[in-house]
């Protein structure tokens, strides 16, 4: 289980992937990297998000210790990671991430109410298989192509 200070879904990332939290501040500051690198699409992604305090305040928020990550910080940490995101809630809501377009093994995370922690793998063939399920309003995010570095 993550702490419940803000940085939850950076602690859980870091959890997923290398065990323990200690990487998490490093993530957010290589996800506000990611965002300044490809600044056109994430102002275009602020656009289309309609977020009312734009592009500017987005990063600031993004980039503070504290504040909760959403699905903008999500396709920034997919395309920082190359690998899809895959978040599950207890509600009927669910993300797919997978800004990078590959077919690399996702990150599974579950979100209970604004609280990310880490679905971690016993082992390389885990998988959750897609939803069928008509209770699940899956939200996927594919924005057009991005030259990958």
């Amino acid at each position: 289980m993550t702490p419940g200070d803000g940085n939850c879904l950076y602690n859980a990332l870091s959890l997923a992937l290398f065990g323990n939290e200690s990487y998490s501040k490093n993530i957010k500051l290589c996800m506000v990297f990611i965002i300044l690198e490809y600044e056109e699409y994430f102002r275009n992604l602020v656009q289309s998000f309609q977020y009312a305090e734009g592009y500017e305040k987005t990063v600031v928020a993004s980039s503070t210790l504290g504040i909760f990550g959403n699905e903008f910080n999500m396709v920034a940490l997919s395309l920082l990671f190359l690998r899809p995101i895959k978040c599950y809630s207890m509600g009927n809501i669910a993300f797919s991430v997978n800004t990078a377009n590959t077919n690399r093994m996702p990150i599974y995370l579950s979100l209970k109410d604004v609280h990310f922690t880490p679905i971690v793998p016993m082992n390389n063939f885990f998988s959750i298989a897609p939803t069928t399920g008509d209770h699940l309003f899956f939200i996927k995010y594919g924005f057009g192509e991005l030259k990958l570095y």
